[in-house]
């Protein structure tokens, strides 16, 4: 009986992806839907990358994968990869411009009593959105000009700032000035007044 024959390795099918990013601005709030329309290949696996930082990978369905994608702050140029696999070779789309900006902050409420002993330390609590992006920030509060109080911000979108009374100076009604500072992925937001009579 004659020798089996080895048996000859599959030819893996050549594929190609183009990659398409829908919008091409977003700001870190945000999310862009990037999409690889796939030929060759109806199934498979697709990366979608900005240099070598992987952002999703999604499963290709009828030629089209896609997934949600939100990078850092700064300009990205996103490819699609399809995976090499068993039956079929990988490939790299050209790169598409994706441009990704801070997002707005802004102060939803600031409370705290309505008027404090001098000898006390008032406690202001105040809440910022976007909470996901807004937590480790910082929240100052000011008194012409100058800064009485600062405290971080909590995955809750909440910060807690103490301010001593004596720091607001004399007796009589104060206004002070809350604001969120601004983040790598945040603008500051706009200034809100608070009213407090230190007694």
């Amino acid at each position: 009986q004659p020798p089996a024959l080895p048996e000859q390795p599959v030819e893996k099918v050549a594929t190609s992806v183009t990659a398409v990013i829908v919008p091409k601005k977003i700001d870190a709030a945000n999310k862009a839907t990037a999409v690889a329309l796939v030929s060759g290949a109806k199934t498979g696996t697709v990366e979608f990358r900005s240099g070598s930082t992987l952002l999703a990978t999604a499963k290709v369905t009828g030629g089209e994968a896609r997934a949600k994608v939100s990078p850092k702050v700064g300009t990205h140029r996103v490819t699609a990869h399809f995976l090499e696999n068993e039956t079929h070779l990988g490939s790299v789309s050209t790169p598409k411009t994706l441009k990704v900006v801070k997002a707005a902050s802004s102060i939803k409420s600031v409370k705290a009593k309505k008027s404090i002993k001098r000898a006390k330390t008032l406690s202001i609590k105040v809440k910022v959105a976007p909470k996901s992006l807004a937590a480790k920030g910082t929240v100052v509060v000011r008194h012409r000009g100058k800064v009485v109080g600062t405290a971080k911000v909590n995955k809750k979108g909440v910060a807690k700032v103490k301010v001593k009374a004596k720091k607001l100076g004399k007796k009589g009604t104060k206004t002070l000035k809350v604001r969120f500072n601004k983040t790598s992925e945040l603008k500051k937001s706009k200034t809100v007044k608070l009213k407090v009579r230190v007694r």
